[in-house]
């Protein structure tokens, strides 16, 4: 059976059900963003860049108590531009499944007679 409520809390109108794949695009997004945040520790700022953690992830390479010197800062620069790199691409695709389940993209709520009410079916 068709839900009548999305997960917003939003109703349908009469005659209307939640269509299914903008349903399946906002429960996408929450297990991303869910694994983005634990265990990955990525998350979006606002503005939607990726808060900065390579630093603090990278810290421990040219650190007094592991390795020091000129070749442990190279290394501990370029682990930090890798784990920010990781970061915006794991926090953009949360953006990207945010912005595919906009109105302007997708329609929450379908005629509940439509085809697009019994996807995937």
């Amino acid at each position: 059976m068709a839900e009548t409520t999305a997960s917003d809390g939003e109703s349908a109108p009469e005659g209307y059900v939640v269509n299914p794949k903008w349903q399946a695009l906002v429960d996408l997004k929450q297990y991303v963003d869910n694994k983005n945040a634990n265990p990955l520790g990525f998350t979006a700022r606002a503005g939607g860049e990726p808060t900065s953690i390579g630093s603090s992830l990278a810290d421990g390479i040219d650190d007094d108590g592991t390795w020091t010197g000129p070749l442990a800062t190279e290394e501990s620069a370029g682990a930090k531009t890798g784990v920010e790199s990781l970061a915006s691409t794991f926090t953009g695709l949360s953006a990207a499944l945010s912005n595919a389940s906009s109105s302007a993209v997708i329609d929450k709520f379908v005629p509940k007679d439509s085809p697009e009410a019994s996807w995937p079916n």
